[in-house]
């Protein structure tokens, strides 16, 4: 089979935590575009005699990058885990999305990397507090790409004394949705991220309310686009 110079090849997406890339027949250079895993949002106390909210999870980190991979080798890629929701605690951060490979032509392999977004803090605060619940801070850029963008930082919540009050909306990324943010009053997890790369909402708790658990950020992605 022939091909054209600087044809578009073929398009592989990866999704699965661990896995290899394998150039297509015929490829001589690829363009990769990937996203760190979304943070959580933070979940809410239990027991307690007071509104409780958490800040949202912050998005994972974009990175793009040129490789020149060489027929018939397999490349390392890893995909960032989701940042998983907890109740009364920050919730956890997203983990990075990497690829190990030649980023010079005939050179050895690098880590291309994008960071995964930080998760939304728990407000642990009861009483007359009144004040701003820290969503995650904004991810660090990546490595080794041609373009390294810092993933966005989760929206704050807000306690005003113990009334009301409402919860943090996860960062977006270019692949996918935060999650939206709660009214306190509605006693519920945090909202889950959609797409890929997104945080999740804080949760929101009313008086005498159980511990909530911060929505869910989403996994990683890794976008190939291969050419002769």
């Amino acid at each position: 089979m022939s091909f054209e110079p600087g044809k578009l090849v073929n398009v592989q997406v990866l999704t699965t935590a661990n896995n290899n890339y394998t150039p297509s027949s015929g490829v001589r250079v690829s363009f990769v575009r990937m996203v760190g895993a979304g943070g959580a949002g933070g979940g809410t106390q239990g027991n307690t005699t007071d509104y409780s909210v958490g800040g949202g999870g912050g998005a994972g980190a974009y990175t793009e990058a040129i490789i020149f991979p060489v027929a018939g080798t397999a490349y390392a890629a890893t995909i960032g885990a989701i940042g998983n929701g907890v109740s009364d605690n920050t919730g956890n951060t997203g983990g990075a999305t990497t690829l190990a490979a030649p980023i010079t032509l005939g050179g050895s392999n690098s880590t291309i990397t994008a960071p995964g977004g930080i998760g939304g803090s728990s407000q642990n605060n009861s009483g007359t507090f009144t004040g701003i619940v820290a969503g995650g801070a904004a991810t660090a850029a990546g490595a080794n790409g041609k373009v390294n963008t810092p993933g966005g930082a989760g929206g704050f919540g807000w306690r005003s004394n113990q009334t009301a009050g409402w919860s943090g909306t996860g960062a977006s990324g270019p692949w996918g949705v935060g999650g939206s943010g709660l009214a306190s009053i509605g006693n519920a997890n945090g909202t889950n991220a959609t797409g890929y790369g997104s945080g999740g909402s804080g949760s929101a708790g009313g008086v005498n309310a159980t511990a909530y658990t911060g929505g869910f950020g989403t996994a990683g992605l890794i976008v190939i686009q291969e050419f002769s």
